[in-house]
């Protein structure tokens, strides 16, 4: 059973007390959310099939500084959105973006030589077969 299927008759305010607890309680909370539905880890940075070792990767532009940052911005919308994400819990489309402010930077980019770096991203979101019934697909940082 998956937690959307668990969820199915709750009341809003106790999928978001359990997500959260979850997200507060158990150290591998990011098994459920960030593995896609052949049980693969999802990484949100770059190509990693050269070195899947490499763990931060700087300021390259337009990404995550690190899959650390990736995975804490994830924890991030889901303890503080996740009333967002209910209706599309229980709606037949596949996907959503959830585009927030983080309260910290998630990426960088250099115009006309400023280094600039970005505190919003979009977060998209897929349903798939997996012990929670979705998962993060992908973490775009936005200018």
């Amino acid at each position: 059973m998956t937690l959307l299927e668990r969820w199915k008759d709750f009341e809003h305010s106790k999928i978001i007390s359990e997500m959260q607890q979850i997200l507060m309680n158990y150290a591998n909370w990011d098994e459920l959310f960030c593995q896609n539905g052949n049980g693969e880890k999802i990484r949100y940075c770059i190509d990693h099939s050269k070195d899947e070792a490499l763990e931060t990767y700087g300021k390259t532009p337009g990404i995550c500084f690190s899959e650390e940052l990736a995975r804490k911005c994830i924890k991030t919308a889901l303890m503080d959105y996740t009333f967002l994400l209910i209706p599309w819990f229980y709606n037949d489309t596949n996907e959503i973006d959830l585009c927030i402010r983080l309260n910290f930077p998630i990426g960088y980019c250099s115009e006309n030589g400023v280094e600039k770096e970005f505190v919003d991203v979009i977060i998209n979101f897929a349903k798939c077969p997996n012990r929670a019934g979705f998962f993060v697909s992908k973490i775009i940082p936005v200018r």
